[in-house]
């Protein structure tokens, strides 16, 4: 089976989570998926740990199954650039590291 990994960020503060995101990578396993995860949320924070804090953002992830769209290997889930382009700062400031 394969897997995708789907990121989430969430503000405590504003009790609001921005749509998932992936960067559409395959992983070959559940383990390999969850271990990215694990390294994307510490890749995240450290990029600007000062909107974290303010913000007081954090990040939900999970790892679906790699399913087929109309028989090729497209991934369900992907950034998508006009969610990214709606003029919320913060959400600018993660979407642009995925």
């Amino acid at each position: 089976m394969k897997y995708i990994l789907i990121v989430q960020v969430c503000s405590v503060l504003h009790g609001y989570c921005y749509p998932p995101l992936s960067d559409r990578v395959i992983f070959d396993s559940w383990s390999s998926c969850v271990i990215a995860g694990s390294e994307k949320v510490i890749q995240l924070v450290n990029k600007d740990v000062d909107v974290w804090e303010k913000e007081k953002l954090m990040v939900k992830y999970w790892c679906n199954e790699q399913k087929p769209k109309n028989n090729t290997n497209e991934s369900l889930y992907h950034r998508n650039d006009e969610v990214c382009n709606t003029g919320q700062e913060k959400y600018l400031v993660c979407c642009s590291y995925l």
